[in-house]
């Protein structure tokens, strides 16, 4: 994602489809968590449905693994 003067002001204006179709660039764990945030804050207002509210989160955290792995040493036995 791009960086930005004020950091994740970006997700506060995007509808979470916008969130979900830019999930994949997001570079950092604090950026997926910011995209965590914004779905769960949607889905409070009950502006996702149950079933997409799910994949959502399913894919975010996916994502995040995938990035905390990155970051994880290679460790040889």
């Amino acid at each position: 994602m791009r960086q930005s003067v004020l950091p994740g002001f970006e997700l506060l204006v995007m509808a979470p489809q916008e969130v979900m179709d830019n999930y994949h660039r997001a570079e950092t764990e604090g950026e997926i968590n910011e995209m965590l945030l914004k779905v769960c804050y949607e889905s409070q207002n009950k502006a996702v449905s149950d079933a997409d509210f799910r994949k959502m989160v399913s894919k975010l955290i996916t994502r995040k693994a995938d990035i905390l792995e990155e970051r994880m040493p290679n460790i040889r036995l």
